[in-house]
């Protein structure tokens, strides 16, 4: 298995700069090391990949920075990881082809001839075929790439298991490309926007970026956004599905519907089995942490007739479990984690 651990990171898809940037934001739960945003047009890729958050970079600087070239989409993606490496090299859109420009704290890669955005995790097994030589990272990612180049969607999803959702440019192809494993474990969900058609890993990118919602990526499915709107769709294999527990407990908004389930009630509905499953006699009250557990912990004290009491207070949004050393985490959680007075 890949080093790199960057299943639980966000995507966008859209047809504006502003819609992506402000759809990772809203996604910025699923992953703050970096981000990387690609404008995808008529024979051109250029991309965009900066450490820290999405509002950490402004978007009058993004918007002068692709300044100069017509662009039909726009893809983009928070990055999460646990492993310490170099945050700009392996932060996505991963990248073939283009020239490099180094700032620094953000990097250009000018006129790529693919790039692609990734939600999961394939074990490097199944992707023996591609010569690693040619790989700048050991990122699974850049490696579905360059099988995608090679075969295609339409093997890539027969042939590769693992939990994915991953989009695709080609510098020859108009349309950006959206597969979701026949697992359907990492989410995606189809949206309008004036007209278009945008897809990104939650719900709730799509409702507060006020995109009309579709529905849910068909698992094993193949789609193709295209630059006038629309969008064409083909189920290449039966879906399988499985579900990762830790997208509703932890990972995804409390506001988003994932799968069908919402967060929200399902943490609700947890607290309440929980509520059946514990004896509670010695306990004075409840409380919780971090933040998600909130609603679970409050149906769970409401169920056993017991109160609930915040004793803890985070001084900011980081997610310590987030950071990529776990030197990293402990300072988090020492610099934001305090018991209220």
């Amino acid at each position: 298995m890949s080093e790199n651990i960057d299943e639980r990171c966000g995507i966008v898809v859209g047809p504006s700069l502003e819609f992506v940037y402000e759809g990772l934001a809203s996604l910025q739960h699923r992953g703050r090391d970096g981000f990387g945003i690609a404008g995808v047009g008529s024979g051109r890729i250029d991309v965009f990949k900066a450490r820290g958050p999405v509002k950490g970079i402004n978007l009058r600087m993004l918007q002068n920075s692709f300044a100069g070239h017509r662009y039909d989409l726009w893809m983009g993606h928070n990055r999460y990881a646990t492993k310490g490496e170099d945050v700009l090299q392996n932060a996505h859109p991963h990248t073939v082809g283009g020239v490099l420009e180094d700032y620094g704290s953000y990097i250009f890669i000018r006129d790529c001839d693919a790039a692609a955005v990734h939600n999961g995790q394939v074990d490097m097994i199944f992707l023996e075929s591609i010569d690693r030589r040619a790989l700048k990272t050991d990122c699974d990612t850049e490696a579905l790439l360059h099988y995608y180049l090679r075969f295609g969607e339409q093997r890539l999803l027969t042939e590769i298991p693992g939990s994915y959702t991953l989009a695709v440019a080609k510098k020859n192809k108009l349309a950006v490309v959206v597969m979701r494993d026949r697992m359907g474990i990492k989410p995606g969900y189809l949206g309008v926007k004036d007209g278009h058609h945008v897809m990104a890993s939650e719900d709730i990118a799509l409702r507060k970026n006020h995109a009309t919602l579709k529905y849910n990526l068909t698992p094993g499915s193949v789609y193709s956004l295209n630059p006038d709107g629309s969008f064409d769709d083909l189920k290449i294999v039966e879906p399988v599905l499985r579900h990762c527990f830790f997208e509703h407990t932890y990972l995804g908004h409390e506001e988003s519907i994932i799968n069908r389930v919402s967060v929200h009630e399902l943490r609700l509905i947890l607290g309440e089995i929980l509520a059946q499953q514990f004896h509670s006699e010695g306990v004075d009250y409840v409380s919780w942490v971090p933040n998600s557990p909130q609603s679970a912990a409050e149906a769970f004290a409401q169920a056993l007739g017991i109160q609930s009491i915040p004793i803890f207070n985070k001084m900011d949004e980081v997610r310590s479990f987030m950071e990529p050393r776990q030197d990293d985490r402990t300072k988090s959680i020492s610099e934001n984690l305090f018991l209220i007075p």
